[in-house]
């Protein structure tokens, strides 16, 4: 593996230890009032908490979630088999799909997103899609030649991207623009560094550019909107620690501790990014992370044991975490990043 900008945990520029680098960089940034938020009430402006609703027929086990273009939110989840609409408040709007492999049905439905003429399109981890009106009515369902789906992101009414492995063994590239009228990928890009497992893949789309992570990579990826890449930068965190390879295998429990994941990646109004990242624990739950840089790869601030980041709306104006402590993936908190 490359380190693009050395060693993060014992990484120097001009003698200066990257943390006092960090808060520097925090007392200069234009976008905040103070030096850096310690936590994240003094990074985000709460605008409110709300519970989704559950009735006997919907239930929140496995919800990957996403925002509409009104401020809801849309779930997929792959253990309830089916996709989900709510408004503002967490109010039931409507379901979307059932347990199945005919048109409309999912087995394991892993993203959903809102079109930008108000369509809800859910995509199986096998590839397999939906497109429904709001009101919950199927008006397309096909297959799209990608397995492995780890991300799904709208490029316009007729394209999306899909993270994924294409059908094809000679594609290159795991990054997929499919065009839904034809049901065909008009290009691939990005093939990520090989590593011993298979780990998920995840974009933001900004107005020219993509910014993309991969979990078993320290590196911010950006392309262009043809897919060149156009930067790559390590993640700047202190507290992340990149992926190494294990000296045995299968390697010791212990050894998936030793690194950090790169989760997720949410683009915010400035097109700066939040990067999530988490360590696994033995026996308890994971430490999430979550770090603020631009896409030149300058960091703003880093903040450890935070929950987790669940959603962002188009243009990163409105985030959504799990509430702090909430032992159900139903209770979501709703707020801005405090610019000035």
């Amino acid at each position: 593996m490359t380190i693009l900008a050395g060693d993060h945990r014992s990484f120097h520029l001009g003698g200066v230890p990257l943390g006092l680098l960090l808060l520097a960089l925090n007392s200069c940034s234009p976008e905040y009032t103070q030096e850096g938020p310690a936590t994240l009430d003094d990074a985000f402006i709460w605008e409110r908490e709300i519970s989704l609703e559950e009735n006997e027929d919907v239930i929140n086990l496995v919800p990957h979630f996403s925002m509409d273009a009104s401020g809801g939110f849309l779930v997929a989840d792959e253990s309830e088999h089916q996709l989900r609409r709510y408004d503002q408040a967490g109010n039931l709007l409507a379901t979307y799909g059932r347990e199945g492999e005919g048109p409309g049905e999912f087995t394991q439905p892993v993203r959903v997103v809102q079109l930008p003429g108000g369509d809800i399109l859910g995509i199986d981890w096998n590839g397999r899609y939906g497109r429904f009106r709001p009101g919950g009515d199927l008006v397309a369902a096909d297959a799209a030649p990608v397995w492995g789906i780890t991300d799904l992101a709208v490029l316009g009414e007729e394209e999306v991207l899909i993270a994924g492995n294409h059908h094809d063994s000679g594609v290159e590239g795991q990054l997929h623009v499919l065009d839904l009228t034809s049901n065909r990928v008009l290009r691939s890009f990005f093939q990520p560094p090989p590593r011993e497992f298979t780990s998920p893949l995840t974009v933001a789309v900004h107005p020219d550019r993509f910014s993309v992570l991969y979990g078993l990579s320290d590196t911010l990826y950006v392309f262009d909107r043809a897919g060149t890449i156009v930067a790559k930068h390590s993640i700047p965190g202190v507290h992340f620690q990149p992926y190494r390879d294990p000296e045995e295998w299968p390697p010791p429990p212990k050894w998936f501790e030793s690194f950090t994941f790169a989760y997720d990646i949410t683009r915010l109004p400035d097109e700066t990014v939040l990067v999530q990242y988490y360590r696994i624990q033995t026996g308890a739950e994971p430490v999430y992370g979550l770090l603020h840089m631009d896409l030149d790869g300058n960091p703003f601030f880093e903040l450890l044991n935070t929950p987790k980041l669940v959603a962002g709306d188009r243009n990163g104006s409105r985030v959504a975490f799990l509430s702090p402590g909430t032992e159900t993936p139903n209770r979501l908190r709703v707020g801005g990043l405090r610019f000035r």
